[in-house]
C-alpha cells in the first residue's frame, strides 16, 4: 500500500468512517537471486586487485623485502640506522640477532611453503582407518 494511500486510510479509520482492518498488498519477494541460480556477472574469482598489483609493484621497485629477510636469514652484515645520530639518513652495519634470524626464517617459509590444513584420515566409504604393522621376525626381541 501506497503511504498516500495509508494516510488515506488512516484519515477514515480516524473519523469513523472505517471500521475494518485495511486489506495489505501481497508480501515482496526478497530482493537479490533467489536461491539455487547461479551467479552471473560480478569479478571473477582469484583475479587480483589492481590497486594491491600496484602496491606490490612498487615495493620491490623500491627495495628488495624478500632479500633483505634471505640476508637476515643468512646472519649477513644488514644496514640499520644509527640509534646514536640524529641523522635520518647515518647507518651503520651490523649483524642480526638470533631471534631475528629466527623470526625472518618463520616470515620466509610462510610465503613459501603452503598453509598446512587438517585432513581427517579415514578407511574406503568413511571408515575407521586400520594400520597392520608387520615386522622381521629377526627384528623382535631388539625392539623389547
Amino acid at each position: 500500500m501506497t503511504p498516500t494511500a495509508w494516510n488515506r486510510v488512516r484519515r477514515q479509520r480516524h473519523s469513523g468512517l472505517l471500521m475494518t482492518e485495511p486489506e495489505t498488498e501481497t508480501p515482496k519477494r526478497k530482493p537479490g537471486r533467489p536461491k539455487g541460480f547461479p551467479k552471473t556477472g560480478g569479478r571473477r574469482k582469484g583475479v587480483p586487485n589492481k590497486d594491491r598489483a600496484a602496491t606490490l609493484a612498487a615495493i620491490n621497485s623500491y627495495s628488495d623485502p624478500v632479500g633483505f629477510l634471505q640476508k637476515v636469514c643468512r646472519g649477513l652484515l644488514v644496514e640499520c640506522r644509527n640509534p646514536d645520530s640524529d641523522d635520518p639518513k647515518a647507518a651503520i652495519l651490523t649483524r642480526p640477532t638470533l631471534e631475528q634470524r629466527i623470526n625472518a626464517a618463520t616470515i620466509l617459509s610462510k610465503k613459501v611453503l603452503p598453509d598446512s590444513k587438517a585432513v581427517e584420515l579415514g578407511g574406503p566409504d568413511g571408515s575407521d582407518l586400520t594400520i597392520n604393522v608387520n615386522t622381521h621376525p629377526y627384528c623382535k626381541g631388539e625392539a623389547e
